[in-house]
């Protein structure tokens, strides 16, 4: 039985034939023969060849030979791979000529690693937004018709500022309330010694930024002022204190702001504003009925440090001018607040 083996063997050559467990293969089953080389023609020996669907393998030798049971059902292709080669699907039409595996292209790992760039994060929102409370300290100082004036200060001022940011194009609305106790002694006569000024105003800003380290650009501002005076409590006693006014102005402006010193996490900016347009009209007591070509002036510092991210303590100081014919406005206003920019993230 093993002399009959050796004699099967030798007639096959030097290639192997691989038989899955379970299968018998058939006396009658056809063989393949075929060559394996390299492109050079040099013979490539332990190639690995299978019938494709098929349940047998083989190997070629060391000229490259090798010889397969083929199954008919399967279909009529060989797969024929080896270690580094480009593997190859043959007909088997086409085994009178060698098959070529070339060499398999080599790959080579990179000699160093890239540096990792830390990428932005993408902003969440498409409008920036920051929302501002303060609370103001007011030195005032009115001249009236006649050469009259009034000196005083208000510490109950309370501000708030809104902002909103799409791009370049950004819309702030600010607004102020403030109703303090004056005493006037010169006045008491007059029925009363006390008076108190109830003042709301506000500014609505649209405007354009751009950006050259700064936040730089013009806007335009439109701004409404409304106050009443309360003698004792009560308005429109029929004394000489009880008065309302209106004003309604527009004008333009222009800001700049940006990070004065990063490591501190310390902002500056600063604006300007003139209103050229202005419609005030007083009621009441002995104070003027219109005011005619009034016009108005404002600057304003502030300087703000990031404390936590996102939340700013804000220090501000503004000067406020209002002239017409025979009267004037002027105006000191500290401010001491926080401010809220869930939009510009500490960096």
């Amino acid at each position: 039985m093993i002399a009959r083996t050796l004699a099967c063997l030798a007639a096959l050559g030097t290639s192997t034939l691989i038989a899955v467990p379970g299968v018998a293969a058939s006396a009658a089953a056809p063989l393949a023969h075929g060559r394996v080389q390299k492109r050079s023609g040099a013979p490539l020996a332990n190639a690995f060849i299978r019938q494709e669907g098929g349940l047998s393998a083989s190997f070629t030798d060391a000229r490259g030979d090798f010889s397969l049971a083929i199954n008919p059902d399967a279909p009529l292709t060989l797969l024929v791979t080896a270690p580094g080669r480009v593997p190859a699907q043959v007909p088997l039409a086409s085994l009178s000529q060698p098959i070529v595996l070339p060499p398999a292209p080599v790959v080579a790992p990179p000699t160093s690693t890239p540096a990792l760039v830390p990428a932005r994060p993408a902003q969440a929102h498409p409008i920036d937004s920051s929302f501002a409370l303060r609370g103001d300290y007011r030195s005032l100082d009115y001249v009236a018709q006649n050469g009259n004036s009034v000196t005083g200060a208000v510490d109950g001022e309370v501000g708030m500022n809104l902002a909103l940011r799409r791009k370049s194009w950004i819309l702030q609305v600010d607004g102020m309330r403030y109703r303090p106790a004056i005493r006037v002694p010169s006045l008491s006569s007059a029925g009363t010694s006390t008076f108190a000024p109830e003042a709301l105003e506000g500014t609505l800003a649209l405007g354009y930024l751009f950006h050259p380290g700064f936040d730089i650009g013009p806007y335009l501002v439109g701004y409404g002022r409304s106050s009443s005076s309360f003698s004792n409590g009560a308005q429109y006693t029929g004394t000489a204190l009880d008065w309302n006014d209106s004003r309604w102005s527009a004008g333009v402006g222009a800001q700049a702001g940006g990070w004065l010193y990063r490591p501190w996490h310390l902002e500056a900016d600063g604006r300007i504003e003139g209103y050229l347009i202005t419609n005030d009209r007083l009621t009441g007591g002995a104070v003027p009925a219109q005011l005619s070509g009034l016009h108005g002036l404002k600057g304003q510092v502030q300087v703000g440090w990031e404390f936590m991210p996102q939340v700013r303590l804000q220090v501000a100081y503004q000067h406020e001018l209002w002239r017409a014919w025979g009267y004037g406005e002027d105006s000191d206003i500290w401010s001491v607040g926080l401010g809220y920019f869930p939009g510009s993230p500490r960096s």
